[in-house]
């Protein structure tokens, strides 16, 4: 109900939310009169004292991993997206020049703000990425803006927040509170393009995939071994909780397609094994990727994408766009307008085994080609854009 009535009000007051939202923060953020004293000596100390430098051979770049990969072994294959950002970043940016630092739960807020501004000082960092729609303590209250304030005082490098469901109002209205409280601020979004929607004119990176490592697609090779299509058409994913998917399923099924919904045998609550997740789209021939945000009318780009062309199922999407960026439509992948235009194109496509065979190995040659370097080139252009320093070699 919430959700529904903020999306309501910012329909015809678009930043209104943003705005109280924002003065709120800095309100509540402000000193009190008594401390106003101690506030104008540490501004003095601060103009005195010089932004911490970076070294001649600073290291490049700190992945801070995410607190809801916590619980997820720090392995190949394991699903855990902060291991495959880090593996991804040393084959990408090199080994030597690439870090990560693990928050631990039981930190305060102020604690694990002050241990990443710490290690980002002492190790001579240049750029340092957060997922900043959740705390890196896995903590209730939401404080990335508290931390750019800290950041921006102590440490001269570029901050990159990470978001992935820009879609939700709130998590842009985070995300463009970051980037106005921090010049040196630029955003990644997964999901759609932001650079118009916070900061016009400051271009973010964005939408993209979420990379996965040579180490993890070695491994999931390996156990998929021998694995054929047997499934015409899968859906893998949550669905209570997701009205338009169970609507949208609902639809496709009336019209007459047989879906096999999660064949890995996933509750509707606990989350498979990715090399399960990943063993069901091998069994597909068709996987279904729905592209709405759940709760908000947005198109997204989806990683399932990514992840469906690479373990071997073509995937067929209810829209196109961002999709048709890095996939050829009709070649590498499908798209369509209603239940009834999804059956015609699966009848033709399954009674043609050499098309489909084809399509399947020109989507998995492109994922292969993207599940590395697409999350580093594309936010390595938006740095250049920004005239930021790169993090990639010309």
């Amino acid at each position: 109900m919430r959700q529904h009535l903020s999306n309501a009000v910012n329909s015809r007051f678009p930043r209104l939310s943003w705005d109280i939202w924002g003065a709120s923060r800095t309100i509540r953020q402000a000193r009190p009169p008594e401390a106003l004293p101690a506030l104008a000596n540490a501004r003095q100390r601060w103009a005195k004292a010089p932004v911490a430098p970076i070294s001649a051979e600073p290291r490049l770049l700190l992945v801070v991993p995410m607190a809801d990969h916590a619980e997820i072994p720090w392995l190949p294959a394991e699903g855990n997206y902060s291991f495959e950002l880090f593996e991804t970043a040393k084959a990408c940016l090199g080994a030597e020049r690439v870090d990560t630092l693990r928050i631990h739960p039981h930190q305060t807020t102020a604690e694990y703000h002050r241990t990443i501004i710490d290690r980002l000082i002492n190790g001579q960092f240049t750029h340092v990425l957060c997922r900043i729609d959740i705390e890196s303590n896995g903590g209730p209250h939401w404080s990335w803006d508290e931390f750019v304030r800290l950041l921006r005082r102590e440490w001269s490098g570029v901050f990159l927040p990470l978001t992935y469901d820009s879609a939700y109002p709130y998590v842009s209205m985070h995300l463009d509170r970051v980037t106005r409280l921090h010049h040196r601020a630029m955003p990644i979004v997964l999901d759609r393009p932001i650079s118009r929607v916070i900061r016009p004119h400051r271009p973010a990176a964005g939408p993209l995939f979420l990379p996965l490592s040579d180490a993890s697609t070695h491994a999931i090779d390996q156990a998929l071994e021998g694995v054929e299509p047997d499934l015409d058409l899968t859906f893998i994913g949550n669905v209570t909780g997701y009205p338009y998917r169970a609507q949208l399923l609902e639809q496709l099924e009336n019209a007459g397609l047989n879906i096999t919904v999660n064949p890995q045998g996933r509750s509707h609550d606990a989350m498979p094994g990715f090399t399960s997740y990943a063993h069901a789209l091998r069994r597909s021939k068709v996987t279904l990727n729905f592209t709405r945000c759940n709760g908000v009318p947005v198109t997204q780009l989806k990683t399932r994408m990514l992840e469906g062309s690479l373990f071997g199922a073509v995937v067929a999407s209810d829209n196109a766009l961002y999709a048709r960026d890095y996939f050829v439509e009709g070649e590498e992948f499908i798209s369509y307008r209603d239940p009834q235009d999804l059956k015609e194109q699966l009848t033709s496509l399954l009674a043609d085994d050499e098309r489909l065979s084809a399509m399947r190995e020109r989507a998995h040659a492109k994922a292969d080609v993207l599940r590395v370097r697409n999350f580093w080139e594309a936010t390595d252009r938006a740095l250049r854009q920004r005239s930021m320093p790169p993090i990639l070699a010309a």
